[in-house]
């Protein structure tokens, strides 16, 4: 039988290269299709990273995807469409407002966006408005920012970090934003998004607030936008442990940040360091949603 939301779901996670952050949308697909619940998946894949997790036709979780309808490949995007998933491979910013446009006009209330990783999107934004606005190549603008630094020639000393201006910053942003908002504020369905993570070195943080905004992870924050962590309700650092072996995968975790609305839930299942040890397999679904954020049976 269909599980039944308790809200919709806007949930960022965070962390360190393969320590399954994506298999967490996987089991989403898994609960879904285990308790008939009628989901489609809207998967950005700008890591280009379906098929290494076996999420395509022959591969381990073929079984998620149905039926192959459509594919298209075009300057910057590729696009698999099947029964259960619809799967984009963009490489280029200009693509993206196409992608949600498609989000907002087709998704349902039950179906689930995830957006793998949207810290990757966050990075070549700076690339994109080097082309955009100064018609250069990145690595060459880069090159010749430098070089005029290292000159001290006139004007120069107004590129601070990443060889641009507190201008172009606040603009990068603007644009960034009011294409991540579509997603992460207004999409029609449930949101799960990915980042890597970046250690918030206490020199950089000299009022030591964000350090101790992310205590519980080690002061470990996603790399990302920053302030996307006010646009999800649920942010959490996943995490591995690995066996004496070195190879074999002791445990998974996810230590949560902050969980709008489900801290006491959060208190009273997890304790003082809030964290979730994951079932072995896919099931973040049972785990998370059933278990702490109180989905249940539609009718029960």
């Amino acid at each position: 039988m269909a599980w039944q939301p308790s809200r919709r779901e806007r949930i960022l996670l965070y962390g360190s290269a393969k320590v399954g952050k994506s298999f967490t949308y996987i089991a989403l697909m898994y609960f879904a299709k285990m308790t008939k619940t009628p989901s489609h998946f809207w998967i950005i894949d700008n890591d280009n990273a379906t098929e290494a997790i076996g999420l395509y036709p022959g591969g381990t979780h073929e079984a998620l995807l149905g039926e192959q309808v459509d594919e298209k490949f075009e300057e910057g995007l590729t696009k698999l469409s099947y029964e259960k998933a619809t799967i984009w491979i963009p490489e280029k910013f200009q693509v993206y407002h196409e992608i949600a446009d498609e989000i907002r006009a087709k998704a349902q209330p039950q179906d689930w966006i995830s957006i793998d990783m949207l810290s990757n999107l966050w990075e070549i934004m700076p690339d994109w408005w080097i082309g955009e606005v100064y018609g250069e190549n990145s690595w060459e603008y880069y090159a010749a920012v430098r070089k005029a630094i290292e000159a001290e020639e006139s004007g120069s000393g107004e590129r601070g970090f990443g060889g641009h201006s507190g201008v172009d910053w606040q603009y990068i942003g603007k644009v960034y934003r009011a294409w991540e908002k579509r997603i992460t504020l207004y999409a029609p369905c449930h949101v799960i998004a990915y980042g890597a993570e970046t250690e918030i070195q206490a020199h950089h943080d000299k009022s030591g607030e964000r350090r101790a905004q992310y205590a519980i992870t080690a002061a470990h924050a996603p790399k990302t936008e920053k302030g996307v962590i006010h646009r999800f309700h649920t942010v959490g650092r996943v995490q591995k442990r690995i066996a004496p072996d070195g190879k074999t995968v002791k445990e998974r975790s996810i230590t949560f940040v902050g969980d709008r609305d489900r801290e006491a839930i959060l208190d009273e299942k997890l304790g003082r360091g809030q964290t979730l040890v994951l079932s072995d397999g896919p099931k973040f679904g049972t785990d998370y949603l059933v278990k702490i954020a109180g989905w249940k049976m539609a009718g029960g």
